[in-house]
């Protein structure tokens, strides 16, 4: 009886916490999210990054702790997969500028690279 009650615990808080994990699930790597902040002056330069899907690798866009344009980022481990949305902040809220773009393999590595070197 107490063995068959430990089981059914440990099985429960399993799946509490495994299904908080989001997995990529063609590479079974699990995604983390991130949010970047930016200046207002880089707005349209990050719109068009979003819109066109192209992360280049000499982009010089640094994150700062105050910023009015949030890029938050859902990026697998092994960066084969990522999720890009641009917000702006106004009147006390996030509005959103960009939809959701999803990036998969060397796009999504691309958007990854972006992320470390803008990171502050």
């Amino acid at each position: 009886m107490v063995l068959g009650t430990g089981l059914f615990l440990l099985g429960t808080f399993g799946l509490v916490w495994k299904s908080k994990a989001v997995v990529y699930v063609p590479t079974g790597s699990v995604t983390r999210e991130h949010t970047l902040l930016f200046n207002l002056k880089y707005k349209d330069e990050l719109v068009n990054l979003v819109n066109l899907g192209s992360f280049p690798q000499e982009i010089s866009i640094r994150s700062e702790a105050g910023g009015v344009i949030r890029m938050d980022l859902l990026l697998s481990k092994d960066r084969k997969f990522a999720a890009v949305q641009l917000f702006q902040f106004t009147d006390y809220t996030y509005q959103p500028l960009t939809g959701i773009r999803y990036f998969a393999d060397g796009e999504a590595e691309a958007v990854g690279s972006f992320w470390a070197k803008s990171k502050r």
